[in-house]
């Protein structure tokens, strides 16, 4: 039996490791032969050495786990055998063919590399592990079977995610493998390994049909789920090469798939279900309607992708497909319920396939010749535009059912935290609304991909500047903090509370977060050529919210007193955080005569964020103050910092990266107005998805800030009451901004609690809101003259 959850995992990552990761370190060092079919040439090698046997490996191994365990291993271990001797034979072949079609690690017939002999003994391991895992797996599901007390284990098993999974991944690596040996052409060895393809097929699917007894049935829908799967993972395997625009709006199809999926299990209908779902319970057929909805999703902009402009005939596959969508969620939808409400679903479903249509609709006419004029442009910004309003209409709706348990009297007597209840319908809200987030971004960011190629988007892009100065740097801050965290926590566990940590402790906490700042700014700013004014104004908004977070999450909120150490603390970890933000939009952009590799540029985004994410919760939860009263929780402190880290990461990318990568990328041309125009309109897009987001983020911040005064039985000010104005929460700022105190004396600890946190969060909107005029008037900034006389 598998008990560890880590297993599954810990089997695809090593396949993955030890067949695509090692073959693609043998590529990369080079010194292979010219002129013969590499590495990426082969689909089987890359995706199905990378994806699809890892995925399969994982999927198995989960099965196994759930069923019970064969007395003996005399058929896994017959399997085993049987798959290592048929992997060599399939070896041999190829080193007896006179002419087995040359590539990079059989450069000459009867004769393998060193990259060859590797993935010869990979292939005959891998043969052999696989026959080792569908053997057991066979046997184990064979012998649930047979008594009343297990049976119910082996259904669970054929009806399950993990088993579409294998269903997905086994045909998908199959065909992989089988287009290549098909591409070899008509010799020995692209035909053995055909037909050791086709007998493998053959063989497992008779031992399936031998191994359920007769339960095969149970495996119905979970085999189409499968062959859906099947087909997504060949639509993206086939994307090569990639273009950046359509591998965004696949995230955003499948990020809609899973949100659409996901409004189901909050609406469930308590009728019968019909006959033909009985044997589909609620909680297998969720995770197979997971699966299959963005696997269909995502059909639609692969399909778009490869349409060809003013081709009509070709758009009726593409029709067909969205029906089939539809009909695919409709009918499940009603099976699992047992009635038909389409009127539940209709405002996701609605939107999310306004959204897929609309991207994948606008992918043929990238083909266009004459795609590089200002109507095309301002097509694009204005569908950008356009998207960014349903997208938070429907958070919003969600949202609101959140901020109703926060006010519930079920919430508030459970002290302030969600019950057992309310946990799973809280738990699927945030789901869904991250992947509503997902989605909505990508499909923004592709179509103003779009808009800014169509007004001369600049090919001349760079590698990211690096340094080692820069990586150590980097890596000191992360390893610090990490020990810092483990320290603390270790000494409060031996007893010491948080006013009376150790002198060792304090000094080496002060040592550390002293040491990481200081690291990040001379590491940054000592390889920065120029002094980038609009950068430093956005990353000291980005710093600002960090740091504040620390300091009022971390003591404020506790009622803890700065002291002299912890100011230095908090100060020079703010200056870090600053020195981070101000490299990802600065060296980390590029230029406009050298900008950034967007690809880079993003991942240099996710990573300094990464850091400062780490920087902000481990400070959160150990810097430490002076006071008479213990300070809150490190759980409570934890998972508010944790979340202000979340809520920085679209202000962040939105409103400071974005930007500033869109303006690098188009190059300047003071007297083209035309490009003005353009950027403007991307910046409209952006702004209008994020200031209504903000707007509803600042009013849930003060949602929240009144049930929680609420809770204390203190006053609830009119600003905070769920019904209140926008107009009325930002007159309160002024006032609540002046009430901000380091000290926090005057008044009962609910008193000084509730007035922390009422200052606390208008800081926070007056620093998002400060950062969306320093963006506007950066663009102004950055205007040029002779287009502004």
């Amino acid at each position: 039996m598998v008990k560890k959850k880590w297993q599954p995992v810990f089997c695809g990552g090593l396949l993955a490791a030890l067949g695509f990761g090692v073959m693609l370190g043998f590529w990369s060092s080079g010194g292979h032969a010219d002129g013969v079919p590499g590495l990426l040439d082969y689909r089987g090698a890359t995706w199905g050495d990378g994806l699809f046997l890892p995925v399969l490996a994982a999927s198995l191994v989960t099965l196994i786990g759930r069923l019970p365990a064969p007395a003996d291993f005399r058929v896994r271990a017959s399997a085993g055998i049987m798959g290592g001797v048929a992997g060599l034979a399939v070896i041999v072949q190829w080193l007896l063919d006179p002419s087995p079609g040359l590539n990079w690690t059989m450069p000459g017939a009867h004769y393998l590399n060193w990259p060859g002999r590797w993935h010869a003994a990979f292939l005959v391991g891998a043969c052999a592990t696989f026959g080792w895992l569908w053997g057991d797996f066979f046997d184990r599901l064979r012998r649930s079977f047979k008594e009343s007390a297990t049976a119910i284990s082996g259904r669970s098993a054929l009806r399950s995610g993990a088993f579409a999974w294998v269903i997905g991944s086994s045909l998908a690596f199959g065909a992989a493998a089988g287009l290549d040996s098909i591409n070899v052409g008509t010799t020995r060895a692209g035909l053995t390994s055909l037909a050791f393809l086709l007998t493998a097929l053959v063989l497992v699917t008779a031992a399936l049909v031998w191994a359920a007894r007769g339960e095969i049935v149970a495996a119905g829908l979970p085999t189409l789920v499968g062959g859906i799967l099947f087909l997504a993972l060949m639509a993206v395997s086939m994307l090569v090469p990639p273009d950046l625009v359509v591998i965004l709006f696949v995230v955003s199809a499948a990020a809609f798939g899973l949100a659409v999926a996901l409004t189901a299990e909050l609406n469930l209908g308590s009728g019968d279900r019909p006959w033909v779902f009985n044997k589909y319970p609620s909680k297998g057929a969720a995770s197979l309607e997971l699966l299959a909805i963005p696997a269909l999703f995502v059909l639609l902009p692969i399909g778009s992708s490869s349409i060809s402009a003013g081709r009509v005939n070709q758009l009726l596959p593409l029709a067909g497909l969205l029906l089939a969508v539809l009909l695919f969620v409709f009918i499940v939808r009603g099976w699992r319920r047992g009635e038909w409400r389409p009127g539940k679903d209709y405002p996701w479903i609605a939107i999310s396939i306004l959204f897929v249509l609309a991207t994948a609709g606008v992918l043929p006419l990238r083909q266009v010749s004459g795609t590089n004029d200002a109507a095309t442009s301002v097509f694009f910004a204005l569908l950008a535009t356009l998207l960014a309003g349903p997208t938070i209409k429907l958070c919003q709706v969600d949202a609101q059912v959140l901020v109703k348990m926060e006010w519930s009297q079920e919430y508030l007597e459970n002290g302030s935290k969600h019950t057992a209840r309310q946990k799973p319908v809280a738990w699927w809200l945030r789901v869904r609304l991250a992947a509503c987030t997902v989605a909505a971004m990508c499909s923004v960011f592709g179509l103003t991909i779009l808009t800014a190629r169509s007004v001369g988007w600049s090919g001349n892009e760079q590698d990211l500047p690096l340094s080692h100065g820069l990586w150590l740097g980097a890596g000191l801050v992360v390893v610090g903090p990490i020990f810092l965290i483990h320290q603390v926590t270790r000494s409060i566990s031996l007893g010491e509370t948080e006013i009376g940590l150790s002198r060792r402790t304090k000094i080496a906490t002060a040592a550390i977060w002293t040491f990481s700042g200081c690291a990040l700014v001379y590491n940054v700013f000592s390889h920065a050529e120029i002094f980038d004014l609009w950068a430093a104004f956005q990353s000291s908004c980005v710093a600002l919210f960090a740091g504040e977070c620390v300091l009022s999450n971390g003591l404020r909120l506790g009622l803890q007193r700065l002291t002299m150490t912890s100011t230095i603390m908090v100060s020079s970890i703010t200056l870090g955080i600053f020195s981070v933000a101000y490299w990802t939009l600065t060296m980390g952009v590029g230029t406009t005569i050298a900008p950034v590799s967007v690809v880079q540029s993003f991942v240099a985004l996710m990573v300094g964020y990464g850091i400062v994410g780490l920087l902000t919760v481990v400070a959160t939860t150990t810097v430490y103050g002076e006071a008479g009263v213990p300070n809150r929780p490190l759980a409570e402190r934890f998972g508010n910092a944790v979340q202000n880290a979340l809520m920085l990461l679209p202000m962040w990318m939105l409103l400071c990266w974005l930007p500033r990568t869109i303006s690098a990328h188009i190059p300047e041309r003071s007297e083209d107005l035309h490009r003005w125009v353009a950027i403007g309109l991307i910046y409209v897009g952006f702004l209008a998805l994020y200031c209504k987001a903000l707007v509803w983020l600042t009013e849930t911040n003060d949602i929240h800030v009144g049930s929680h005064l609420d809770h204390m039985k203190l006053a609830v000010p009119a600003h905070f009451h769920p019904h209140a104005s926008h107009w009325i929460r930002i007159k309160s700022l002024r006032g609540r901004i002046a009430d901000y105190s380091f000290r926090n004396d005057g008044g009962t600890p609910e008193e000084r609690r509730g007035r922390a946190l009422s200052t606390h969060t208008a800081m926070q909107n007056v620093l998002a809101f400060s950062l969306v005029a320093i963006t506007v008037l950066g663009a102004f900034w950055l205007f040029p003259v002779e287009v502004e006389a």
